[in-house]
């Protein structure tokens, strides 16, 4: 039986894993919630540029294409991000502070960074947005933003290794064949579906 896991004290296990998402720019529903469609990878880059500008310069938060090519798993863990390394969590204490802001609907950031098998970074950025209301009093419902940058994972077809932006209604912690998945979601969170283009897996947690 799958169910959504709320509240829970959670052990990060040793992991690495990858969910494969379409490059894909996102509009809104008229529900509130978003769905892919497809972009080019100049509308694609423009986003994530975007997202820094706007959100991440008054936050303190660098931007992806600033950590350069040799950006490793050692740096990340030395920069305090939550790294899943090829053998050790490193600061796992920043998901579970993520996730008590994230229900709390408050603003929330974490840098996650796994290590692929031949040790190589892929970087995620995670930015909880909760509802506001903005330009003309409009209101902008829940949502999280994810940065995904795989362009170091050496090992990765070519066409793969790239930066791109996804944009969720939100994430949870889902069960699945007695594993615990983070995932970001769009849509109904009971409708996730871990192989479907809505949803990208973040980590594996138990």
């Amino acid at each position: 039986m799958k169910k959504i896991l709320k509240n829970k004290s959670l052990i990060l296990l040793l992991l690495c894993i990858f969910a494969l998402v379409g490059c894909g720019k996102n509009r809104d529903k008229k529900d509130g919630t978003t769905e892919a469609k497809e972009t080019t990878d100049a509308d694609t880059e423009e986003e994530y540029k975007s997202w820094y500008e706007v959100y991440g310069a008054n936050r303190g938060i660098s931007n992806i294409d600033e950590l350069g090519e040799d950006y490793s798993v050692d740096d990340a863990i030395n920069d305090g991000c939550f790294v899943i390394g090829a053998a050790k969590v490193y600061n796992d204490n920043l998901y579970e502070e993520f996730m008590k802001k994230y229900e709390d609907k408050e603003e929330a950031y974490i840098r996650v960074v796994q290590s692929t098998t031949e040790g190589d970074a892929i970087i995620y950025d995670i930015f909880y947005i909760p509802e506001s209301k903005e330009w003309m009093d409009a209101v902008y419902p829940d949502r999280v933003d994810v940065v995904i940058d795989s362009t170091r994972d050496k090992f990765a077809a070519e066409d793969e290794r790239m930066i791109f932006m996804e944009k969720f209604d939100g994430v949870a912690e889902y069960e699945s064949n007695s594993s615990i998945y983070w995932v970001a979601y769009r849509g109904n969170p009971e409708d996730i579906d871990l192989a479907g283009k809505d949803t990208f897996v973040i980590a594996i947690i138990n």
